[in-house]
């Protein structure tokens, strides 16, 4: 009767007046407004902390909340919400499977709302209002997926969801009357970014140019039209693809952005950001400044810089080593153990200052290849005895690369310009 019906409301007080407040928004096509209000993972200004626990105790699932739901919000944001609340009650209680399941309702009852026209709330709303409750959908979903396959071993579920946020790519691209910045184009980057996060995730790299193409194409709004998260989060998954392509240059202009426009409070992304700009730099003969490892802690790159710097290759040989497992996992190995380069030409070079102001060396700018040799296994390497082949390999390279100007004489002799003998 109407005494129940009104007992159980003011027991649910507070879910009662939250959903008002997504009610009120999504009335308004206030997107941004409902996304920040979806989002209870954490509490924040829009979601304090008294009503998120209450919804993360598990009453999203039970009978009272569901027709709040349905009794404040029109379709199909009653079921949106719904799921997608659901979903974060689940997740919150590590419950993976049913979190993936409610998720996959919500994002699926979004891409509908995407594909068929709809007119916004009210002539003064842009009609792609709706696309930042649609990120906040697939961000749970996305994370729901990491959580089965963790519980349930296996990639099954991430691969699922990369297709089913797949779909809404061309659902986004779809022609349409609206000038760019307010049609479903708006929503492409988001989408790109789940997936290329999806891709890192389950190593689908093959996939990425694929994405990046989609944001390549002509017509296509100026990233600096987007939220600058998401060209934030764009810039450094493409930065990361760049490196492991070797495209070195490139990949420092994007994952330099992404650092320089990461919001200032995010130490925990900069950081992330930090482990890739960092042997980038490193690989193009540019040292981190001393301020910015003080501010950002990192052991593993300070050790090899300085024993880049020294020309000291035990030590350089030791930190790759001692942090392999870091660099490994962080997919920076192999521009690391390149840095081997620079160890060895600030070795040679270090030779080199020795003989300059060494009284007895009437040859300044000869270097014989026995001390190189006595170097190297003063340094720990273990050098052939028999033959300089190995030697007169690295200097070679070290030549071609245009670190040392000179040349390799009868194979004996390291010859050096007597001018800039070491380019910067």
């Amino acid at each position: 009767g109407p005494s129940g019906e009104h007992s159980r409301a003011t027991r649910m007080g507070p879910e009662v007046q939250y959903l008002g407040k997504i009610s009120k928004a999504l009335q308004m096509g206030k997107g941004v407004k409902v996304a920040r209000l979806l989002r209870i993972g954490k509490p924040t200004p829009a979601m304090p902390e008294r009503i998120r626990t209450r919804i993360l105790a598990g009453l999203t699932v039970t009978h009272p909340w569901m027709m709040a739901v349905k009794r404040r919000l029109p379709a199909p944001w009653d079921g949106i919400v719904a799921n997608h609340v659901g979903s974060v009650a689940m997740l919150h209680h590590g419950k993976g499977a049913q979190a993936m399941k409610l998720a996959e309702e919500s994002s699926k009852l979004c891409y509908n709302f995407m594909r068929d026209k709809h007119e916004p709330p009210n002539a003064a709303v842009s009609p792609n209002w709706f696309l930042p409750i649609v990120d906040v959908v697939l961000t749970q979903l996305r994370l729901s997926a990491y959580l089965v396959d963790k519980q349930e071993g296996g990639l099954k579920h991430e691969r699922a969801v990369y297709n089913l946020v797949r779909d809404f790519l061309p659902v986004c691209n779809k022609k349409e009357k609206n000038p760019p910045l307010r049609s479903l184009k708006m929503g492409t980057l988001f989408v790109v970014n789940h997936l290329l996060k999806i891709c890192f995730k389950i190593n689908l790299l093959r996939n990425t140019a694929n994405l990046q193409s989609s944001i390549d194409s002509p017509g296509f709004p100026p990233l600096s039209a987007f939220p600058r998260s998401q060209t934030v989060t764009y810039k450094f998954y493409v930065g990361r693809i760049q490196m492991m392509e070797e495209k070195y240059e490139e990949a420092e202009k994007n994952l330099e952005y992404a650092f320089n426009h990461c919001h200032k409070d995010a130490k925990t992304n900069k950081l992330r950001i930090l482990q890739f700009l960092i042997p980038v730099k490193l690989l193009q003969k540019k040292m981190p400044k001393a301020r910015l490892l003080q501010k950002y802690t990192f052991p593993q790159f300070h050790a090899v810089i300085v024993a880049m710097r020294q020309g000291d290759l035990q030590a350089y040989n030791e930190a790759l080593m001692k942090h392999e497992d870091f660099f490994v996992e962080k997919g920076v190995f192999l521009v690391m153990e390149k840095l081997k380069k620079y160890v060895y030409r600030n070795l040679i070079k270090k030779i080199h200052t020795h003989i300059l102001h060494d009284e007895k060396q009437t040859k300044k700018n000869l270097i014989q290849l026995s001390t190189i040799r006595a170097a190297m296994k003063i340094n720990g390497v273990d050098v052939d005895e028999k033959n300089y082949d190995e030697i007169e390999c690295i200097l070679a390279n070290l030549i071609y690369e245009g670190l040392i100007k000179g040349y390799i004489a009868h194979a004996r002799a390291l010859v050096v310009s007597k001018k800039n003998a070491f380019p910067k």
